[in-house]
Parts: C-alpha cells; sequence; structure tokens
C-alpha cells in the first residue's frame, strides 16, 4: 500500500509540474475553501456553539421590555426594581449600564470601559476575586463610600507589581476606593474593566427612561417562556400607575426573555 502510494504521488506531481497554470489555479482554489470552511466555522463554534464562559450559562438570560409596536427596549429602573423584588422566577436579577472613561490613578490616565451594576451582579455572574472582595449590599447604599472592582488587566496597568486593594481610582471627578479584582477571564459587559456599583436608592421612578440592560439567572427547571409568563402581567400592572403622567407611546406593554446565549 506504501509503494503504490508514493508512486500515485509521484505521477500526480509530475503531472501538475507539466500543468503549472493549472497546478496554480487548483491550489489557490483549494486554498481559498480550506481557509472560507475554517473561518466559518470558527464563527459559528464561537457564536453558536461555545458555551458562555460562566457558571451554568444556560440559566442566564436577557430581559427587555416590550414597546407598543412589538419591538424590544431597554428597561426603565422603577420596572427593574420592582421585577426584583416580585418575581419569583431568578436565582438573582441584575441591571447594568456601561460607558467609556478615564481613570486616573496609575502614571498616566487610562481610558477604559466602566460598567454600573446593581446589588445582585456577583450573583448573577459568580466571579472568585484573585484579591480583594466583590462589592456587597453595603456599597450601592446611598451616601456610601465609592468602591469599584477593577479587572485583572487594569490593576496591572494602573498599579504594576504593587497591591491594588484599598487605593483610589479617579473616574468622573469621583474617587472609588479599590476593593476587589477579578479575573481577566469575565468578561461581562464585554470589555468592561471596572465595575461600579449602582446605588439603588437613588435611582428615577420613571417608567419611560429606558437606560438599563438586564439579566436574570433562571431558578432551577425554569425557561425564558416561564419569566415572559410572569413578568409580562406583573409589567401591564406596574405600568398602569404610570400612565397618568407619562405617555403611553414610552410605556412597556410587557416583557421578551430571551437566553442570554442566543
Amino acid at each position: 500500500m506504501l509503494d503504490g502510494a508514493l508512486q500515485d504521488i509521484r505521477y500526480g506531481c509530475r503531472q501538475l509540474w507539466k500543468s503549472p497554470g493549472f497546478s496554480t489555479v487548483a491550489i489557490l482554489t483549494l486554498a481559498l475553501g480550506i481557509g472560507a470552511n475554517a473561518t466559518v466555522f470558527s464563527l459559528v463554534r464561537g457564536v453558536l456553539l461555545k458555551p458562555l464562559p460562566f457558571e451554568d450559562p444556560h440559566e442566564l438570560v436577557w430581559v427587555a421590555e416590550r414597546t407598543q409596536s412589538g419591538g424590544i427596549n431597554a428597561v426603565a429602573w422603577a420596572n427593574f426594581w420592582d421585577w426584583r423584588a416580585e418575581s419569583r422566577s431568578f436565582q438573582g436579577l441584575t441591571a447594568y449600564g456601561q460607558n467609556s472613561a478615564t481613570v486616573l490613578g496609575g502614571d498616566q490616565p487610562v481610558y477604559v470601559s466602566v460598567a454600573r451594576v446593581s446589588q445582585d451582579f456577583w450573583s448573577v455572574f459568580p466571579a472568585r476575586p484573585v484579591a480583594g472582595r466583590l462589592s456587597m449590599g453595603q456599597d450601592h447604599v446611598e451616601g456610601g463610600a465609592p468602591v469599584t472592582v477593577v479587572s485583572e488587566d487594569l490593576a496591572d496597568l494602573i498599579f504594576g507589581a504593587e497591591n491594588p486593594i484599598g487605593k483610589g481610582v479617579e473616574v468622573s471627578g469621583a474617587v472609588h476606593e479599590v476593593v476587589g479584582v477579578v479575573p481577566r477571564s469575565l468578561d461581562f459587559p464585554a470589555g468592561t474593566q471596572m465595575w461600579v456599583p449602582a446605588e439603588l436608592t437613588t435611582e428615577s421612578t420613571s417608567r419611560s427612561s429606558h437606560n438599563w440592560r438586564v439579566v436574570g439567572r433562571l431558578q432551577k427547571g425554569l425557561t425564558a417562556a416561564d419569566v415572559d409568563r410572569e413578568l409580562s402581567p406583573l409589567t401591564v400592572r406596574l405600568v398602569a400607575t404610570a400612565l397618568a403622567e407619562e405617555g403611553p407611546e414610552w410605556l412597556a406593554t410587557g416583557t421578551i426573555t430571551t437566553s442570554l446565549q442566543d
């Protein structure tokens, strides 16, 4: 078998050498085809097949408000707060916002992505800090000392080999104490390097200001459809109290829940 294979290879090479134009086209066609297939497979695997890099990713769902036209919208804080208080579908429910800001505290300013997260963020996305602790309920109270959790990459960039815990970094004019450092593998919201606690008691009571993204961790055995069956009628009841003061075209008519993987 080996002798036959070697003979076939020698014959093939002689034929290719005799027809360089055909050989070039054939090799380029194979290269392009293999490259295209590899690219598509990588995208499909990364986007559709590979599980999210979080604990029990099948339990994570994204919750949005349904608009009057049937579309989706970000969530009003007042709605999120009432969902969190009254829903029984979740182990944890968190709201977050994301923006870019200049951080001062090291040798030079650093422009990073900052996430403002609600109290249950670290129960929805459990993380083991490599130093210090995660933000807790006391960090979300109005008037509390500003604190932040940072990524390993940002800690290395600003503080180098020094221990960052207890040090201050200035973000948007306010100095935040670094209380914890999380592994660089934690990437939610995507690209975030600093997580700042949102103060639960100072947010707007408006139900038409759609400024927050909401992610929940489902109770065992529940599905996204179960969430909508609970939250949609609850949302309709909640926004009914705001109809007299806020335009109905800006208020939610229910919820749309999908898996975070989707």
